[in-house]
């Protein structure tokens, strides 16, 4: 078995932001506002699809409310669900995510998972989006 050298500081990175996200989507922590919000998922997809990664990555937050797959697989359908066109933030983030996560023929979160439950966060989070 091949395994991947990941970069130190990169790896670092990837945990911080997910760190901040899942602070600011699971618990009062959290104050980043929805837009912010964003910004900080973009940063964490963009040192995702720059570093070499194995799959102990995938399972950061695995002592948390999600973790970094479930994050980006329940952040891709909000996405796809309440992006208000091609010029929306929204969409971008639809984009972003979609660079990470490819669903084939996934479809949404069942309900009662973790990737349901980002979903929701981001539905509370979201200025219109109206929680379930």
């Amino acid at each position: 078995m091949n395994t991947i050298m990941i970069d130190e500081a990169k790896y670092k990175n990837i945990v911080r932001f997910f760190n901040i996200l899942s602070d600011n989507l699971f618990s009062t922590k959290g104050k980043l506002g929805y837009d912010r919000t964003l910004v900080a998922l973009d940063r964490l997809c963009d040192e995702v699809m720059n570093t070499e990664t194995d799959e102990n990555v995938w399972y950061i937050g695995e002592h948390r409310n999600c973790t970094l797959d479930q994050l980006i697989v329940g952040g891709y359908w909000f996405f796809v669900d309440y992006h208000g066109g091609q010029d929306s933030p929204e969409y971008r983030m639809q984009c972003i995510l979609g660079r990470v996560y490819t669903p084939n023929c996934a479809g949404h979160p069942e309900p009662e998972t973790a990737e349901a439950d980002v979903y929701e966060a981001f539905e509370r989070l979201a200025p219109f989006a109206k929680a379930s």
